[in-house]
């Protein structure tokens, strides 16, 4: 009988998620997180991934933790502890923000037990490079052909797969950083020439027209943040250094040329169109943000009440101040730091669990020579300053995936690691068989949900036998439910039930209160004046004019 390694199986899978997976587009997708049909399947692997992680512990009897993975474990319980005082809502996006810390320590754990070897760092750099090698070229391809692609198009900006230009960008940055990297560390190519180098320095010089390309300043002002780190660290004189660093320069300087010239047809936006977060509306999101945490320190605004309380300080701020970043009808479910997201709708318990990890992971590294620990600092820099200035996790699965890895691979080599015996026989297999499938079976039905809804939005938003179809409406619980409300009020205007009227204005009272939607407002106001109550209808209306003073509001 043939034994099978959960290793062996890890870098096959890991093979498969970068280099074919993360490319796969679906025809659908609205959104961020299990709205986006690549994120779904990329929590797939994920899912196999922990599995592997339990299977390893029972078939070893031994379970392994390093002193970081405690910590991490410390500072994600304190980020809990608001759900237990706070409000019994819970918005879609803390859901999905608690689903995602809960499986990146498990995934974190799992890492530990596979553990991938120091000896085949190379290999899942080459992969990482490789895959950020093929987004390049598509990307290419889509914007000197833009229609021949057009199929597997995401969205009308760029062949993308990661939804926005940000989040490509910042995963772009890993194929040049991790190629310096390689040629810094391993003399084996210094003196070679072979299909190594050519994919490394082609990665380099494609990826960096890209960047340029996509005009993302995050990514534009990591790039080099994050290459003096990793040749300060690693500082060996080769002429493929010299070479890289030319690839480097000259590929942007295409990029720039190649915007500057765009042809008629093509689907790239220009810099000056690219401003709706300009560092001037950063600031006053991070303002307001601010103000909203120091009315409740301690408690914060609530999980899940970001949104309706940056519209109300909003509309507060707009009065004093008209000069403030116009946001028209744009719904703010983030303030665009991490940091501040948890801490103005969680207060300081959850502030103070991210600065734990931080810490520990910044002690790590401390005990070490600084110079061999600015490698890895290099190459998490540019998704940790993403996190500072916008939210890659809540959009992007595989930066989570990438998080994760090149933090296990700091703490494989600088950490303090432990083992303990497993005394439980039976659980950690049952696990192993039992995660992967639930969660496959689950992410499946948001898949199906997701095509469901998109069908139904192709389809003109008018048939509810269609929606009913959806096998998780739960998954995708306000896109669901804002369609089923529209459906019902349209009706009940129909066929003037006032029954149903009723019913949708309580419904939609309670719902606004956390997601203060704008078009809520004027459909609530329209229930109001089908009832006849022209003074509420005008009460509600003027309160959306109130939190949407930028929107041009129709006096009817």
């Amino acid at each position: 009988m043939v034994k099978i390694n959960p290793y062996s199986i890890f870098k096959i899978s890991f093979f498969i998620c970068f280099l074919f997976v993360l490319h796969i587009t679906p025809s659908y997708s609205d959104g961020m997180g299990l709205y986006l049909p690549n994120n779904i399947l990329l929590w797939a692997f994920v899912s196999i991934w922990i599995g592997l992680g339990f299977w390893n512990i029972h078939r070893t009897r031994i379970l392994k933790f390093s002193r970081f993975s405690i910590t991490i474990f410390l500072g994600f319980v304190l980020l809990f502890i608001p759900l237990v005082y706070q409000s019994d809502y819970v918005y879609e996006l803390t859901y999905l923000k608690f689903f995602g810390i809960i499986a990146f320590f498990f995934l974190y754990l799992a890492l530990l037990q596979i553990k991938p070897r120091k000896s085949d760092n190379y290999w899942f750099y080459y992969i990482i490079i490789y895959s950020v090698l093929i987004k390049s070229v598509f990307e290419l391809i889509s914007y000197f052909s833009p229609h021949f692609l057009s199929a597997l198009r995401l969205d009308q900006y760029l062949f993308n797969t990661l939804n926005q230009r940000n989040i490509q960008s910042t995963f772009l940055i890993m194929g040049p950083i991790l190629s310096l990297l390689i040629f810094l560390k391993n003399s084996e190519l210094i003196k070679l020439f072979n299909y190594k180098k050519v994919i490394l320095f082609s990665c380099t010089f494609l990826a960096s027209i890209m960047l340029m390309i996509l005009q993302s300043r995050t990514a534009l002002i990591s790039l080099p943040i994050a290459t003096l780190l990793i040749f300060i660290a690693n500082y060996k004189y080769n002429k493929n250094i010299i070479i890289w660093f030319t690839l480097t320069i000259s590929g942007l300087l295409v990029g720039y040329i190649l915007i500057n010239n765009m042809p008629a047809n093509s689907n790239i936006k220009r810099t000056e169109e690219l401003k709706q977060y300009s560092i001037k509306a950063r600031l006053d999101t991070y303002k307001i943000s601010y103000n909203i945490w120091q009315d409740n320190p301690l408690e914060g605004c609530g999980y899940g009440y970001f949104l309706s309380s940056f519209r109300d300080y909003y509309a507060k701020e707009k009065k004093v101040n008209p000069n403030i970043i116009k946001l028209g009808g744009e719904n703010v479910l983030h303030p665009h730091n991490e940091f501040l997201f948890w801490l103005v709708e969680g207060g300081v318990i959850p502030l103070f669990g991210l600065i734990t990890i931080l810490l520990s992971f910044v002690v790590m590294l401390w005990k070490t020579k600084l110079k061999e620990s600015l490698t890895y600092i290099g190459c998490l820099f540019p998704i940790f300053f993403h996190t500072q200035l916008e939210y890659p996790f809540y959009n992007s699965t595989i930066h989570i995936i990438l998080f994760c890895f090149l933090i296990y691979k700091a703490d494989q080599e600088y950490g303090i690691h432990y083992t303990i015996k497993n005394k439980f026989k039976f659980l950690p297999i049952l696990l192993a068989y039992l995660i992967p499938f639930i969660a496959i079976i689950y992410l499946a039905s948001v898949l199906q949900t997701g095509y469901i809804i998109t069908k139904f939005e192709k389809t003109g938003y008018k048939d509810l036998t269609l929606l009913q179809k959806a096998l998780n409406p739960e998954s995708m619980k306000k896109k669901y439910d804002n369609y089923v409300l529209k459906i019902h009020l349209n009706t009940a205007i129909r066929t003037i039930n006032k029954e149903q009227l009723k019913s949708y204005i309580s419904t939609v009272e309670q719902n606004i209160k956390h997601s203060p939607f704008m078009f809520l407002y004027y459909d609530l106001a329209t229930a109001y004046q089908a009832l006849g109550n022209m003074d509420k209808a005008w009460t509600i209306y003027n309160k959306g004019k109130y939190l949407y003073p930028d929107v041009n509001w129709q006096d009817e």
